[in-house]
């Protein structure tokens, strides 16, 4: 299953409802019953009834996800928070159902009546079916510019007919260049500061980023594990410096990459809400 997120909002029908992206295909469009509810101008209670009283007509992870089972599986309440789910609806709701496109019109013509139809098929048009809406959109923020960015530069390297042999970095293994956006841990740990406050500072996100293995410290370093380097999170950069005695020494730095501040950014509210 690809990982389900929120991209915005998207103004229907006079409302603002969140754009879900994933869970049935990467970038696919889907839609959760909470959001159908206010569409329909229904009860969620009754939304997620029908859903459920006609389940077999219904194929897991095609047509729906049942969100209380990823919470369960992935300790994450996040996506169910983000989209609009109070906290006593999250712990009494039996079920919390996410529909891709296809399970959404199943889900209609269960209701059949006239204004179901009729509001499918302005959804269908306005929201399944424009999928290249978020290509222009404006980005909102730092992380939202960030990923822009990292898809133009994705395919600008596309175009590039030319690839250069692989070059061994460090013992660490092979390490993608540093690109423009690359920074420094301390200097990313800064950004996230400024976002979290006094909830996440440099030494704390180090001790986050240990916990779940993307680094480990040795030789008075926190070095970044192999995976993450092969993914394009981390790159090793190579400099040469003078030392206290007068001796040239080679130094190695940790950068994390733009696709690394995607992630670290995307994944620390879930790991923050584990900690308490």
């Amino acid at each position: 299953m690809n990982d389900l997120k929120i991209q915005g909002k998207q103004t229907f029908m006079g409302k603002e409802i969140p754009v879900v992206l994933g869970g049935f295909g990467s970038d696919k469009k889907c839609i959760c019953d909470k959001t159908i509810a206010e569409i329909h101008g229904m009860n969620s209670f009754d939304v997620r009834r029908r859903i459920t009283d006609n389940l077999k007509r219904f194929q897991k992870d095609v047509d729906y996800i049942d969100l209380k089972i990823v919470m369960r599986e992935m300790h994450n309440l996040t996506i169910c928070t983000q989209l609009g789910y109070s906290k006593m609806e999250i712990t009494k709701a039996e079920h919390l159902y996410i529909l891709s496109e296809r399970g959404y019109a199943k889900l209609i013509k269960i209701m059949d009546t006239d204004l179901a139809w009729e509001i499918h098929d302005k959804l269908m048009d306005e929201y399944f079916m424009m999928r290249d809406e978020l290509q222009g959109k404006i980005p909102q923020n730092y992380i939202e510019a960030l990923k822009a960015h990292l898809a133009a530069e994705e395919k600008a390297l596309a175009l590039e007919s030319k690839i250069e042999e692989d070059k061994p970095y460090t013992d660490f293994g092979k390490a993608v260049e540093v690109s423009t956006n690359a920074v420094k841990i301390e200097v990313f740990a800064k950004t996230l500061c400024n976002k979290y406050g006094k909830k996440l500072g440099r030494n704390k996100l180090f001790k986050l980023l240990r916990e779940h293995r993307v680094l480990f410290y040795e030789n008075g370093q926190n070095v970044p594990f192999q995976d993450f380097i092969n993914r394009g999170y981390f790159a090793i950069k190579e400099s040469t410096f003078t030392n206290k005695y007068g001796n040239q020494v080679t130094g190695f730095t940790t950068m994390i990459t733009g696709k690394g501040q995607v992630y670290i950014t995307e994944k620390i509210d879930n790991w923050l809400i584990e900690e308490r």
